[in-house]
């Protein structure tokens, strides 16, 4: 195994590791900010109204690849910035195993108090 190889494998070990943690601590943030190629901030949950009628296929993402966020959660992509996804039957950890390569989820709704509340949901990836 190359080091390269070794370390992806110990930094997927360690991000799983944090969203199974049942205390709540954030996961430690890399100094120097995100690295090149990482998924967009978080919000101002103010700046984004988007509704979505008929159904669309959106970006989704756990929360503790979200610089921002730093701790397990289901975010989607709307407008091009990520934003909390609330859904009744989504758990804490629905796309924590896919890290940054995240999934894809065909969603309409709502944004509501900064969180999109969908009122149809179905993952495409």
């Amino acid at each position: 195994m190359t080091l390269r190889n070794s370390m992806l494998s110990v930094t997927l070990a360690v991000l799983l590791a944090a969203c199974g943690s049942e205390s709540g601590d954030a996961p430690a943030t890399p100094s120097g900010g995100a690295p090149a190629g990482s998924p967009p901030p978080a919000p101002v949950a103010a700046t984004i109204t988007t509704a979505i009628t008929t159904p669309e296929v959106h970006d989704a993402i756990c929360g503790h690849v979200l610089e921002e966020v730093g701790h397990c959660g289901n975010y989607v992509r709307i407008d091009g910035r990520y934003v909390e996804l609330v859904w009744p039957e989504l758990g804490k950890m629905d796309y924590c195993a896919a890290g940054a390569a995240g999934a894809k989820v065909e969603i309409a709704g709502a944004m509501q108090d900064g969180r999109f509340v969908a009122t149809s949901y179905r993952r495409v990836e």
